[in-house]
């Protein structure tokens, strides 16, 4: 690939020609790189964005393949990067947190239908909102939205983490609703 002093790149391609010599094709693929990096620029901030929110947020396509998610929906149900990337169906996602999701003291039959129901809720387009007790002693709130390309989103948070954010929101209400001696007012 070239790069000509006006900054257009130019690939070449060298092939021989059918009554002898040789063809040499050039191409101006400035454009398409400026479009591929522009789109590897947005995925990286999106990826930044959703991996700095408290919440952990999953998209699964209507195919029930997980399409989207960040860093916090791995750490929720401590699930692997390579798993999630792998873009798992539902329930091989649901079966990997079968340790967080049901007692394994109860009968494996139970287990199916516990799964069976989830995958059923899952694949429904219907906003919902449910909390979940968990083994390990975790409570999440779960919610779901339907998107406009037939995919889910679907949020969770740790009732802790959502307990603390509303005592944030709630403190810095009371901050500026409380009223200002007059050293403080400007």
């Amino acid at each position: 690939m070239e790069v000509l002093p006006d900054g257009t790149m130019i690939r070449s391609a060298l092939s021989p020609y059918p009554l002898g010599g040789l063809m040499i094709i050039y191409d101006d693929v400035t454009d398409r790189l400026e479009l591929e990096q522009a789109r590897n620029t947005t995925q990286a901030v999106r990826q930044a964005i959703l991996d700095h929110l408290l919440e952990g947020l999953a998209v699964f396509g209507s195919d029930g393949r997980l399409k989207l998610f960040n860093a916090e929906f791995g750490g929720i149900w401590d699930l692997s990067e390579d798993f999630l990337n792998s873009e798992p169906h539902v329930g091989d996602v649901i079966e990997s947190c079968r340790e967080l999701i049901f007692n394994a003291s109860l009968q494996a039959s139970d287990w199916l239908t516990l799964k069976d129901r989830i995958i059923e809720n899952a694949l429904e387009r219907d906003s919902r909102v449910s909390r979940l007790h968990l083994t390990d002693g975790r409570s999440i709130r779960c919610s779901s939205v339907p998107l406009p390309d037939g995919a889910m989103l679907y949020t969770y948070v740790v009732a802790d983490q959502l307990s603390a954010g509303v005592d944030a929101v709630e403190a810095s209400e009371m901050k500026r609703e409380m009223p200002r001696s007059p050293a403080q007012r400007t």
